[in-house]
Formats: structure tokens, sequence, C-alpha cells
């Protein structure tokens, strides 16, 4: 269930940036769209950092601190994203995003294999995909509509920090995917901690007959 619900909290907070991001280049970082081919390349190179590296980090600090802790520094690294104005540095802030965010999805299905019952991986997986392409299809969805009607236009500042339409549903999405970070931390707390051996049962012992 933490899984679920964290994941979907993470899906539908990145789900915008990909459907918007051409526009976010375009906008806020004023360059041609052809360089929203090099802000994906700088997060496949992260990313390939972050799968290399997650499993090392799971054997040390345990898969659950990984998993949200991934969730964390994503969402974060979006919400930087989303207040970049300049195209070099968005490409060093996607670099780095890539790094948890390929952790992230390396370390979810070992947390789902270790916590379920053989029996039940099949219904499990069987939920949990469908339920993280729903939260997915509803971001593309709702972030479109936002971006094209109720903030099309947005031109404000808030303690001096501007907020346009696409930076705004970045941010947002980055915030949710805190969120979910700070959920999957109370709701996986404990789990990386050693299991206590189960005792045997002690066999009583024979009684001893006196030799006569």
């Amino acid at each position: 269930m933490a899984v679920l619900v964290s994941g979907c909290g993470a899906v539908f907070g990145a789900n915008a940036i990909n459907v918007l991001d051409v526009f976010f280049v375009s906008e806020n970082l004023h360059a041609a769209p052809k360089w929203l081919g090099m802000l994906s390349m700088a997060q496949g190179i992260g990313a390939i950092i972050g799968a290399l590296l997650a499993g090392a980090f799971a054997a040390r600090i345990g898969l659950a601190r990984v998993f949200w802790l991934s969730l964390l520094m994503t969402g974060f690294g979006l919400v930087v994203y989303s207040r970049q104005g300049n195209l070099p540095v968005a490409l060093v802030v996607m670099f780095a995003v890539g790094v948890p965010l390929a952790a992230l999805n390396s370390i979810a299905g070992p947390i789902i294999l270790k916590v379920t019952p053989r029996e039940l991986l099949g219904r499990v997986i069987s939920v949990l995909n469908p339920a993280l392409q729903l939260a997915g299809i509803l971001s593309i969805a709702i972030a479109s509509y936002l971006a094209s009607t109720v903030l099309r236009g947005l031109d404000a500042r808030i303690a001096g920090v501007h907020f346009g339409r696409i930076d705004t549903i970045f941010f947002a999405g980055g915030v949710m995917i805190v969120a979910s970070a700070v959920y999957a931390y109370v709701a996986l707390r404990g789990m990386d901690a050693p299991r206590q051996p189960t005792p045997e049962p002690q066999q009583a012992e024979e009684p001893v007959l006196p030799v006569t």
C-alpha cells in the first residue's frame, strides 16, 4: 500500500513534466525546442548512474530508506527545475534528478517482492501497474487542461518569485512528490530494522525412569 500510494503520487507529479517540458524549454528556458532532447539525455545519463548505485545504497542503508530518500530528492529536484530560467543550469538539474529517479524505479520492485507473500504477488502487481498507469493518464489530462485554460496567461509574483503557467504546474508536481516521500517515510518506517529470529519451540525432555 505504501508503494502504491507514494508511487501514484510520484507518477502524478512527474508525468506533468513529461507532457509540458517542451513548452517549459521555450517559455521559461528561452531556448529552442530542439534542446528538449538534450534535457532528456542529461536525465538519462543520471538515470544510468542512479540505477548502478541503487543496489549498493540499498545494501548499506536499506530498501525503504533508499525508496523514500529517492522520492524526496526527486521532488526537490523538480521544484528546483521549475524555478530555472537558464538552459545550462537546467541540464545539470535534470542530470541530478535522473539519479534518484532511477534509484526509485530500481527499488520499488524489491520492496514489493520482500513484503508480498508469493501466492499474492500476481494480484498485487495486477493492481499496482494499472493504478500507476491511471495516475499517469490523469496527470497528463489535468496538467494539459490547467496549462491551456485555468493557468493560461498566468504572470504572478509571490515573495519576489515569478510564477507562470508551466513552471507553476512543475512546482506543484515537485511538491506532490515531496509529500509522497513524507508518506512513504511514515508508512515504511521500521521496514529496514533487522528482524529478530523466531525462537524454535523447545522440546520437552523425556522423563528419565529410575533404574531398578
